[in-house]
């Protein structure tokens, strides 16, 4: 059984511009807007927006100086991804700085635009194992499924899967081919959590009873008919509702 609340299915994904302001030389040149630059992509990807079911953009943080961006990647709460721009070329190699914002954890998508005709650093992010994946193209609806695979891993990092198993037997009266198998090990939880982000919950049938038990049928019957009530269409009896919502 998977389990996440609907509010969790949305992901909230920061973006952050970067680029040199009041460069002496530089690309693309040495009077180069970068702020400018900044609210054209924004549009460009808002425009995005509805094509990503569940995905938001917030932020939209212009960084020009090391101290700024040392200071975001202290803050960047409330992000479930990120969407980082390279605006100028003093950026475009994918070092320190970008290196410190990834050091989040966060899984993050690294747009190069304007550099894909001659520049290529997704090489170093492979071999430094850096949760992010770079996208080599001028064109912004290019992003689309990576901003879709994003959105798929930073749901793998709030799913908990329930998994109801009876714990509550005399192991003595089991067949020892039948022994607890490796995945119900802490071991394998904490892979799971390291690789995906998602955590296995181990719940015993009279746990399960007694989390049942614990609601009343009036706390029940109340939710399901604020459910029925919004619904465009219901299919079951409403007493059937009820023993569902219960």
């Amino acid at each position: 059984m998977i389990v996440m609340k609907p509010e969790e299915r949305h992901v909230k994904i920061r973006v952050i511009f970067l680029g040199k302001r009041r460069m002496d030389a530089g690309w693309p040149h040495h009077m180069f807007d970068v702020d400018a630059e900044a609210e054209r992509l924004r549009r460009k990807l808002e425009e995005l927006m509805p094509k990503v079911k569940g995905v938001s953009f917030f932020g939209w943080d212009v960084l020009s100086e090391e101290g700024e961006v040392s200071n975001l990647a202290w803050n960047l709460n409330g992000a479930d991804g990120l969407l980082i721009v390279l605006l100028t070329s003093e950026f475009a190699a994918l070092g320190p700085d970008i290196f410190k914002i990834l050091d989040s954890g966060l899984p993050a998508i690294v747009y190069s635009s304007p550099f894909s005709t001659y520049w290529n650093g997704s090489g170093r992010l492979t071999f430094e194992r850096r949760k992010a994946v770079v996208v080599e193209t001028e064109a912004v609806e290019d992003l689309l499924p990576a901003l879709r695979a994003l959105r798929a891993v930073c749901l793998l990092k709030k799913m908990k899967a329930l998994i109801i198993k009876d714990f509550d037997y005399d192991p003595s009266r089991v067949d020892p081919r039948m022994a607890e198998p490796r995945w119900m090990g802490p071991e394998h939880g904490e892979m799971i959590k390291r690789t995906f982000g998602a955590s296995l919950v181990f719940a015993s049938y009279s746990e399960l009873l007694d989390a049942y038990n614990s609601v009343s049928q009036e706390d029940g019957d109340k939710i399901a008919e604020e459910k029925a009530a919004k619904a465009l269409e219901v299919k079951v009896s409403i007493d059937d509702l009820k023993k569902a919502t219960r």
